[in-house]
């Protein structure tokens, strides 16, 4: 893929994916901060559900196409409109961000905000917590899904 379309990964989001594939981590929830001009609740509180296999990240940002910014890849998303957003570019590489699913083509008035999640895949994964209530967990656990539990490693 890196030498098909002359992008490079982040050497933390590679070696993700060459080990787990996309997956549903624990802990798992994140802040998404909305535009001030969207009215939404700040900072809203999300679930991160799943992490794309390889295969879906290429397919889904191919389909989403000039709706993400220009270098960047669709890498997981919430269980509603959030998209998990992987930079490519120079400037800002490895940095993830969350993005409002939408049909604006980026750049357009409806489609221009990335919500800045973390500098890099591997810090973003350490931002992720659990709640005093254990939302995170009730949302995440299902006991079919135990034999399939691997310890994060990245």
């Amino acid at each position: 893929w890196e030498g098909d379309t002359g992008l490079k990964l982040p050497s933390d989001y590679h070696g993700f994916m060459l080990r787990y594939d996309g997956g549903r981590p624990y802990p798992l929830m994140f802040r998404h901060i909305a535009l001030e001009a969207q009215g939404f609740e700040n900072p809203s509180e999300h679930y991160l559900d799943p992490l794309y296999r390889w295969d879906r990240v290429v397919s889904w940002s191919q389909e989403l196409g000039s709706r993400l910014p220009p270098r960047c890849l669709s890498i997981g998303a919430d269980s509603g409109l959030l998209e998990i957003v992987l930079s490519l570019r120079d400037e800002d590489h490895g940095a993830v961000y969350s993005w409002v699913r939408n049909w604006g083509v980026w750049g357009g008035e409806d489609n221009s905000y990335l919500c800045p999640q973390a500098p890099s895949f591997h810090a973003f994964i350490q931002s992720l917590y659990e709640d005093e209530d254990r939302n995170g967990y009730d949302f995440w656990h299902r006991p079919r899904r135990e034999q399939l539990k691997r310890k994060l490693d990245i």
